[in-house]
């Protein structure tokens, strides 16, 4: 509760501070959301007993400096399960320099082009549903696909063609992953570790063609990113020959995301369905390797083995580990997913979507390596300001399903139930 005094008193002062600019535009949104899981917990650990521990403030500003230069900023105060506990953070800030149609620059903390709703996609006024298919905008991955730190260009060609416009971006920069980011989490409890994450890079695009068509659009995004998790105290687990080990370089990852889509909107109709696929490599870094295999030779020789033998024995026993441990984290998955939204009236709409997920594409048998959601839900409007949602889940599979704390194994066939009251102004 402290958390979030003092992240609501950070959002006035900066209110303060601008509010008296000129030519600033300053709009803000609260959510209070409710989840309940039968059978399973998802997204966070308690929702099998319903939780309303998904809450967002955000406030942002944004102001042109003239016709080519725009600068803005989000303040955002967020509780998610275990993540957040209402720190206010910056959440995205930036400076946008458009030279004409065809090219612009960005500089700053700035949103990821991936998928067509990434961008937007804590702007609940702009969809209907309260969470998107958590297959390609899984909400747990939030803090590692929202935003990067670094520069982009963009622009829009042919404009002037019969064949349709092209819209494109590319970025090159950082992540900023919080150390209570769930990924990190479940990595620090598998090696039992107090590790982070730190990025190398992030890279990629986005291009998305509208045709002649009205209301529809084809998108693709790529994303490219090499970084390394640092273990303070990797775990014993590793080999229990392992006696007095320890590394500040351990895990080097790689990962890939290709998105393609396809949208149609017509009168009150949108329908749209994208297909994302995810690529995670992982390998120890050469630092882990050495510390490991000297520290299994040293225990080896200690026992009585001749060096030769030693060696071997350290060989083997990292190649024992890596396969042990890093096949954990190596993930070659994929999601994709079909939705139909209609706007009924002015103030009320509704939605329906399925989807699958699968932890390896190549092998859909296991009911824990894949998760099917059907699900629909309605969304209205009381006023310019104010909006109820509500949505039903119907999942087989148990991917990214959490164990609730009663209970020893996860169930195959589950459901959510989610609410949501939102506030703009």
């Amino acid at each position: 509760m402290k958390n979030y005094f003092i992240s609501l008193f950070s959002i006035y002062l900066f209110v303060n501070q601008v509010v008296a600019a000129e030519d600033m535009a300053i709009h803000g949104s609260i959510s209070q959301s409710f989840i309940k899981t039968a059978k399973n917990d998802f997204l966070f650990s308690g929702t099998n007993k319903g939780s309303f521990e998904f809450t967002e403030a955000v406030i942002n500003t944004t102001k042109s400096v003239n016709n080519k230069l725009n600068m803005g900023a989000q303040l955002l105060s967020r509780n998610f399960g275990d993540e957040g506990n209402f720190k206010t953070t910056l959440d995205w800030a930036f400076g946008d320099y458009q030279v004409n149609e065809k090219f612009g620059m960005r500089v700053g903390r700035i949103r990821l082009p991936l998928g067509f709703y990434n961008e937007y996609r804590d702007v609940d006024s702009a969809q209907t549903a309260i969470l998107r298919q958590q297959g390609p905008y899984h909400e747990p991955m939030r803090a590692f696909i929202l935003s990067y730190s670094g520069f982009g260009i963009y622009g829009s060609l042919f404009s002037e063609s019969k064949a349709g416009v092209l819209d494109y971006q590319l970025y090159y920069g950082t992540l900023d992953i919080p150390s209570d980011f769930s990924l990190l989490r479940f990595v620090n409890e598998r090696l039992n570790t107090t590790g982070g994450l730190e990025t190398e890079y992030i890279r990629g695009g986005q291009v998305v063609w509208t045709p002649p068509v009205e209301g529809l659009r084809f998108g693709y995004s790529l994303l490219d990113y090499n970084g390394a998790f640092n273990m303070t105290s990797p775990a014993l687990i590793f080999n229990p020959a392992l006696t007095n080990f320890s590394v500040s370089d351990g895990i080097e990852f790689a990962a890939q995301i290709r998105n393609f889509g396809i949208e149609y909107q017509r009168g009150p109709w949108t329908l749209c369905a994208e297909y994302q696929s995810f690529q995670l490599d992982a390998k120890f870094s050469s630092a882990f390797q050495n510390s490991f295999t000297q520290s299994i030779s040293a225990a080896a020789v200690k026992a009585g083995s001749s060096s030769a033998v030693a060696d071997a024995t350290a060989s083997a026993a990292l190649s024992q580990t890596s396969d042990a441990v890093l096949k954990t984290f190596s993930q070659d998955q994929m999601s994709w997913y079909l939705s139909a939204s209609y706007q009924i009236s002015d103030n009320f709409s509704n939605f329906i979507s399925y989807g699958e997920k699968y932890a390896d594409k190549t092998n859909k048998g296991s009911s824990t390596g894949y998760r099917k959601d059907t699900s629909f839900g309605f969304r209205y409007d009381f006023s310019m300001n104010w909006r109820a949602k509500v949505e039903y889940h119907s999942f087989s599979g148990i991917k990214d399903a959490l164990i609730p704390s009663n209970k020893s194994v996860a169930s195959d066939k589950w459901n959510m139930f989610a609410t949501r009251v939102s506030f703009d102004f």
